[in-house]
């Protein structure tokens, strides 16, 4: 395997047999090219991890192979190949994670007297580790890896790092610096609905929230200002695929979006972005699907219905748009009147 090229979808669970009953005890046999896809030369444990705070891993490799194993309670692993993550919950000595070269991994949430084992294709080798993030990203750059010659990359972090601006706003790259807005705009009672979030987000939450995306490179996002300055909005596009994007976790000020038009233009700025800029073939959204005015404006937009799905228990619709359907244009005159009947 060239290991630039590397996905998170190329590491999968692997199970273990087991023997044995309940009322006596369990054995769950791990052999060499059989359950284990490649020869064990190390093995090593984790084990008496203080609190659930704890972060391990922070590291890729550029060749080694492991599985992680979760021998008693439980941890989260966060996976990540420069585009695209994965998040796998490990809570059975049965079942591990198989981790292909060139992957960035990070091990967090661990319950009280957890215990991981890993075992390793090769032995300890200083050299075959990558330890920060940023030079991850240039290993995963190569020609041959997931993020491309082609530009891609690039612009997303022009995007992270620019000023996009409007007629009646402007797109600010999203940021620790707004951190007080972002935690009064998602703390709104009709925002919290509507993104499924049954509580308040707290400083800590958000700035562990901020951080993470500051570690992604499949999305952008933008804190929406109107030319006062004021933040009106938060939007994001991500889940990028190669070819598609996802609108979403929009949240806007519902007192400064009355009778303006910065959600209208909002969108048209993504549209435009997503089409024009990076050359992309689908946009999608879902939203809840008791948000009747958000459903409505997509319609109007012209976009098309494509199912429906269930998230954390909640009825959402998905849509999406190609390029040269989205209807944003016949409503650009909104933005010179100042009238906006398809406020979110």
């Amino acid at each position: 395997m060239n290991t630039t090229s590397s996905s998170v979808n190329d590491c999968t669970l692997v199970d273990f047999p087991v023997s044995g009953t309940d009322t006596a005890f369990l054995v769950a046999p791990l052999r060499n090219g059989i359950e284990a896809p490649f020869p064990i030369k190390r093995m090593y444990y984790l084990f008496d991890i203080p609190d659930d705070k704890v972060v391990r891993g922070g590291h890729a490799h550029k060749a080694l192979q492991q599985i992680i194993i979760a021998l008693n309670g439980s941890f989260s692993l966060k996976l990540s190949d420069g585009l695209s993550e994965k998040i796998v919950i490990l809570d059975s000595p049965f079942t591990g994670v198989h981790l292909v070269p060139g992957i960035w991994r990070e091990l967090y949430d661990f319950t009280p007297g957890a215990t991981c084992m890993v075992l390793a294709s090769e032995v300890y080798d200083e050299k075959d580790y990558i330890r920060r993030y940023d030079e991850f990203l240039s290993y995963k750059q190569q020609p041959n890896g997931p993020i491309g010659p082609d530009g891609i990359q690039q612009k997303f972090h022009f995007l992270r790092s620019n000023v996009v601006k409007g007629k009646t706003i402007d797109l600010h790259p999203y940021g620790m610096e707004y951190l007080d807005e972002i935690i009064r705009l998602r703390n709104q009672d009709a925002v919290k609905y509507f993104l499924a979030q049954d509580f308040d987000i707290t400083r800590q939450q958000q700035q562990e929230w901020i951080r993470g995306y500051e570690k992604r490179t499949d999305e952008f996002g933008f804190i929406i200002c109107n030319k006062k300055g004021e933040v009106v909005g938060i939007t994001f596009c991500y889940n990028y695929d190669g070819r598609s994007m996802e609108i979403g976790r929009a949240t806007f000020d519902t007192q400064r979006l009355m009778g303006m038009p910065y959600a209208l233009e909002t969108y048209s700025i993504i549209a435009d972005l997503v089409f024009n800029y990076l050359q992309l073939s689908v946009l999608k959204v879902v939203i809840k699907s008791d948000n009747h005015r958000l459903l409505k404006f997509y319609q109007r937009m012209n976009w098309t219905h494509t199912g429906k799905c269930s998230i954390r228990g909640n009825d959402y619709e998905t849509l999406q748009v190609l390029p040269g359907q989205s209807a944003h244009a016949s409503f650009e005159h909104f933005l010179d009147g100042r009238k906006n009947k398809f406020a979110l």
